[in-house]
């Protein structure tokens, strides 16, 4: 597994590359779904990547991936820095959650 990571004063770019098994084409329109997974023998719940997928949403970036069967996947999250009303917000205690503090 590798990742990268690149911030400039625009976004933040987090990159995970495996050379795993891959996904399935067919199999990849549907793997941001609550529930999905790609083989019913597969480990966990089905909601890894739909929570991943959910989050970056939530602010406001992306999430893309390439995968080839056989060779790997890559995963790209695009989150885009905060503005400086967003700043001040987060400053001013606005950006707190439960038991956490900004």
């Amino acid at each position: 597994m590798d990742v990268n990571i690149s911030c400039d004063d625009k976004q933040a770019t987090i990159e995970f590359r495996d050379n795993g098994i891959g996904i399935h084409d067919e199999l990849q329109p549907r793997i941001f779904e609550m529930f999905f997974r790609a083989t019913p023998t597969m480990e966990g719940a089905g909601l890894g990547l739909y929570i991943v997928h959910e989050a970056v949403q939530m602010l406001k970036g992306r999430i893309e991936f390439e995968s080839k069967y056989c060779i790997g996947t890559t995963f790209r999250i695009t989150i885009p820095s905060l503005s400086s009303d967003s700043e001040q917000m987060l400053s001013a205690g606005a950006g707190e959650v439960s038991g956490l503090s900004s």
